[in-house]
């Protein structure tokens, strides 16, 4: 988990109880503010899962890579 996840579910949070107490009262633009809040916050939080997917995608990549080397360089010394 990052801070774009993090932020991004408070964001998205906050969206949710803005729409939903602006609706409550009348409000037809905070509703509609909010429900923004909510969908800008719910893309920052995917933003950051596909972040974290690509980092773990990265890695491990590289610790395969890694191992293939050693698994290579070990035959090569038999």
């Amino acid at each position: 988990m990052n801070k774009d996840t993090v932020a991004g579910s408070v964001k998205e949070t906050g969206g949710k109880v803005r729409s939903a107490v602006d609706s409550a009262l009348g409000d037809k633009k905070g509703e509609a503010l909010g429900k923004i809040d909510q969908a800008t916050g719910a893309a920052q939080k995917n933003y950051g899962e596909v972040k974290d997917a690509v980092k773990k995608a990265a890695n491990d990549t590289k610790d395969a890579a890694n191992d293939a080397y050693k698994a290579a360089k070990k035959a090569a010394n038999e």
